[in-house]
């Protein structure tokens, strides 16, 4: 079952736009995208925080892989490298949403 209506705020990032791509393209809703991460252990996810996967919240890169697996989408980039994911992993989820809004304001800055 594909989403009922379309996505009106545009991707932060070029991850954002991978996960909305790779939704899209499965034809599968948000809820049903977020049961599966949810299945698989990620956390408990509902149609609300994929949606926000979709526009600028960070993907984890175990999020990432299990979105593979789900839409059959491959990353068109290659992921972090484990060292910095290791290290990523080790801060607090507060410490967390602080560098990925870093990473964001970085990236917009860079465009200009």
């Amino acid at each position: 079952m594909s989403r009922s209506r379309p996505d009106k705020t545009p991707p932060e990032s070029p991850v954002n736009a991978w996960v909305r791509a790779a939704i899209d393209s499965c034809g599968k809703s948000y809820q049903a995208v977020g049961d599966e991460l949810t299945r698989r252990g990620l956390g408990v996810y509902d149609r609300s925080k994929v949606q926000k996967m979709t526009v600028s919240r960070g993907v984890s890169a175990e999020e990432a892989a299990a979105l593979v697996q789900i839409t059959e989408v491959p990353l068109p980039f290659a992921p972090p490298t484990s060292a910095f994911v290791d290290r990523y992993q080790q801060l607090s989820p507060e410490d967390r949403e602080m560098i990925d809004a870093m990473v964001v304001r970085l990236l917009a800055a860079k465009r200009g």
